[in-house]
């Protein structure tokens, strides 16, 4: 049996221990609510977010390179965009430091598919030939 002493030793630690976790629960909230995402400017004035998305039954003009800081780029004319290949994390390609997980998938307007990868994108744009 325990003595009024150990009780109260006990009871104690774990009033602390409950305090120390909602204060660090406390801090953790107001730190996410401090890091909200920033918006970009322009001129000094904010850009408002936009709900447009992309369209993937169009087709674009990409121009991508080999990696996004590349200075040497290639434009595709006029391709649709398909998807992705691969997977997010590929045990397989990632013991090798030169595969690439995954691939955004494009056909040309030949119907040759291109596969591209999206760090490499630097610009999609709305191709001028018909859909």
């Amino acid at each position: 049996m325990k003595t009024q002493d150990e009780v109260s030793v006990a009871l104690g630690a774990g009033c602390v221990g409950f305090f120390l976790a909602l204060v660090l629960v406390l801090i953790i909230t107001v730190a996410r609510r401090r890091r909200r995402e920033v918006p970009p400017k322009v001129a000094g004035t904010a850009i408002p977010q936009c709900a447009e998305t992309i369209d993937f039954s169009r087709r674009y003009d990409i121009i991508y390179a080999g990696d996004y800081h590349s200075q040497l780029t290639e434009k595709i004319e006029g391709a649709r965009i398909i998807g992705y290949v691969g997977r997010e994390y590929d045990p397989e390609a990632s013991k090798f430091g030169y595969l690439r997980n995954r691939w955004l998938v494009v056909e040309r307007p030949d119907g040759r598919k291109s596969y591209i990868l999206p760090e490499g994108i630097h610009a999609l744009h709305e191709s001028a030939s018909p859909t």
